[in-house]
């Protein structure tokens, strides 16, 4: 379906270059200089629109409204096309006697330059090595980075830059005199060895993989997060951006037509790109790893300027001892495996490790922890935490009056969907996006899930649980949003108004969705933006404590299908039942549920009503947490504390009371007295800071 809506725009867009290229450059002797420097121009320009998208447009006019400054664009570029078409006439291929080569035969007429067809797969073989290498540099980066749609964005505008200064140094290699080959093979092998020399200066620079830019401001950590990419990559990425456009110097003995040329160089280029891409997470990241990967498409660079060298025998020796010489390097000297892949402090011993297309996942343990870490620094869980992640499905479950089926969006390290294991549910759908995070939990937490592997209720789905829930037909008593890193690229869409109308028409009568929320990764604006989405969703909210911390608390918001009293009798004696799975547990017995209850909100009261809704289209979240993020590390802002919290539990209290609370209704006043205890518990501890 994608492909049907994209490739008729991708089509004709990707035939303006060659248009471009015929159009300003007919004679194919200026094919080499002038295509090579639309291409970089066109590049850069690319780089810029993807630096608009992703750093301003996006977050201020939202996705629907992009579109249509690109369409309008587009429709602005034709109108000048179609202006300039009139007062010019459309250039004839060139075959004058200015033109040295008055035909194009398949050998070439020029020994020193590689055949026609040498040239092709050299330009599949560009494109291929440039995208695979995208993909693993990206994969680098994360290591070090809060990794949200920013820092993604910049490395996408970093890698188009370097592209694009390749094109304007290879238009200026074309124009100047120089055997063209020499300069293939050049350019191959320069690209080559700083590909190969990319995994010891990244690690050399950050430190052997530390987090860049711990506690600086917004825009201080881009410019950190730039100065490490120009150092790292910026040489390499030049290199290998003047390879494919010197293909268009190379190619001029065998051109008839400067756009055909053009064109057919740059679909090739495209498909080996599509390819490459592919190949960098489905093959290099999971066969080779991260830094052998690097190495592997470093030597790809080599073998190109061996190709092109071959064509400089017997001549000149050097097009083809260096190559060979480069890839040796690469080989027998250049090996990454001494490098860290994982950074961990001294207390802390690696498990194990995987490296996959989602991530590089690995299990640590400390004295006091053991823990699973996706790209350096996001934490899945620990057993530290095991009680009270346990609590996030303990809670939701004892709401609920007869939950039958449970699904869980995200696993981690399985803890949190252990709870259920203790609840007389009939099925439990978990949905976990990488899957080397299961096979950790399989290997490495196996004691502390309560049997989910075995357990014949449990079905472990590995895929993202928003799109699976869309897809699905099944219907649930309880859905559970895991806690999730607000500013993570990605995340955003599960805090979106499509995926909570989702999660409303997955639940059946008297359902809830559990929202869980770290207050400690969250701003005020954002815990606002996330509860007014639900409230436009569900009828009512309630407010949950998910501990008695005086700081760093996580809250759960849970959506009501229907705003249906709670019913005090078959939740005290669930939680009866449960008390003897739970010995030590923050929730061990039914007064401890109901310590946990803050209070509930409606559309018509709550105190969130003047914050927008978070959508697909409009992603506040996606765009704003990650700048707060940076604020608050620089101390410019503050995420949700002890104070704040107890503010929002004091507006419960005060324009909710719990005796007029319509999920309270048939509460009694022991419910109502541990309700008071729960609250006045924490406010103590709040007020003891």
């Amino acid at each position: 379906l994608g492909m049907a809506f994209l490739l008729p725009p991708c089509f004709f867009m990707g035939g303006t270059f060659p248009a471009m290229t015929q159009h300003l450059y007919a004679k194919r002797t200026d094919l080499g200089r002038g295509g090579a420097l639309l291409y970089g121009m066109n590049t850069l320009g690319g780089a810029c629109g993807a630096f608009c998208a992703g750093f301003l447009l996006l977050g201020w006019i939202g996705f629907r409204a992009c579109y249509v400054v690109g369409v309008l664009l587009s429709l602005g570029i034709a109108a000048v096309g179609f202006a300039l078409s009139l007062q010019t006439r459309t250039t004839s291929p060139d075959h004058n006697a200015e033109n040295p080569f008055p035909t194009r035969t398949e050998g070439g007429p020029n020994p020193k330059v590689p055949p026609w067809g040498v040239i092709k797969a050299l330009a599949f073989a560009s494109g291929f090595a440039t995208l695979a290498l995208e993909v693993l540099w990206t994969r680098m980066f994360e290591q070090v980075l809060h990794n949200s749609v920013y820092t993604f964005s910049l490395i996408l505008v970093a890698f188009l830059v370097s592209i694009g200064i390749g094109g304007g140094i290879a238009s200026y290699l074309a124009r100047i005199q120089i055997e063209p080959t020499r300069v293939l093979v050049a350019a191959g092998c320069v690209a080559g060895l700083t590909t190969g020399l990319t995994p010891f200066l990244f690690t050399e620079v950050t430190g052997g993989l530390g987090y860049l830019g711990e506690s600086q401001g917004w825009w201080g950590y881009v410019g950190t997060i730039s100065r490490t990419m120009a150092l790292t990559v910026l040489i390499p990425g030049i290199a290998m951006g003047s390879f494919f456009p010197y293909l268009l110097k190379m190619a001029e003995p065998h051109t008839l037509s400067t756009g055909k040329t053009a064109g057919i160089l740059t679909s090739i280029n495209t498909v080996g790109g599509v390819l490459g891409s592919l190949a960098g997470a489905f093959f290099f990241l999971e066969v080779f790893g991260l830094w052998n990967g690097i190495r592997a498409v470093g030597s790809i660079y080599f073998w190109m300027a061996l190709v092109a060298g071959v064509h400089l025998l017997p001549r000149n020796r050097a097009g083809t001892v260096v190559p060979v010489g480069g890839i040796l390097l690469l080989l027998m000297v250049l090996n990454p495996a001494g490098l860290p892949m994982v950074k961990v402090s001294r207390d802390k011993e690696i498990l194990d490790y995987w490296e996959g297309s989602a991530g590089t996942v690995a299990v640590v343990e400390s004295p006091k922890t053991r823990s699973i870490l996706v790209n350096n620094y996001y934490t899945l869980g620990g057993r530290l935490a095991k009680k009270y992640q346990e609590t996030m499905s303990h809670i939701p479950l004892l709401a609920h009056p007869d939950p039958e089926s449970v699904f869980y969006i995200g696993m981690g390290t399985g803890i949190t969907a252990a709870g259920s294991m203790v609840h007389p549910v009939e099925k439990v759908t978990i949905c976990e996006i990488i899957p080397e995070a299961v096979e950790a939990s399989r290997q490495y937490f196996h004691e502390d899930v309560r049997g989910l592997f075995e357990d014949s209720r449990v079905e472990i789905v590995v895929e993202d649980g928003r799109l699976f829930l869309a897809a699905s037909d099944r219907r649930y008593d309880v859905i559970i949003g895991d806690l999730f890193i607000p500013w993570k690229a990605g995340t955003g869409n599960l805090y979106s108004l499509e995926n909570y109308r989702s999660g409303f028409r997955h639940l059946k009568e008297g359902g809830v969705y559990a929202q869980w929320i770290p207050l400690y990764q969250v701003s005020d604006f954002e815990l606002g933006v996330i509860a007014e989405t639900m409230l436009e969703v569900f009828p009512a909210v309630s407010v949950w404590r998910g501990d008695f911390f005086a700081e760093k608390s996580i809250v759960l918001l849970l959506g009501h299908k229907q705003a249906t009293a709670f019913d005090p009798d078959r939740i005290n004696a669930k939680a009866e039942q449960l008390s003897e799975e739970t010995v030590g547990f923050p929730l061990n017995d039914p007064k401890d549920f109901w310590m946990h209850y803050c209070g509930s909100m409606s559309r018509e009261n709550s105190p969130f009503d003047e914050y927008p809704i978070n959508r697909d289209d409009l992603p506040i979240i996606e765009y704003t947490a990650p700048i707060t993020m940076r604020k608050e590390r620089a101390g410019e802002t503050e995420f949700i504390g002890g104070k704040e919290f107890l503010e929002l539990m004091d507006w419960l209290r005060e324009n909710s009371p719990w005796g007029e609370d319509p999920l309270l209704k048939n509460a009694g006043v022991k419910e109502l007295g541990w309700i008071d205890e729960g609250y006045e518990r924490h406010r103590s501890k709040i007020r003891g800071l």
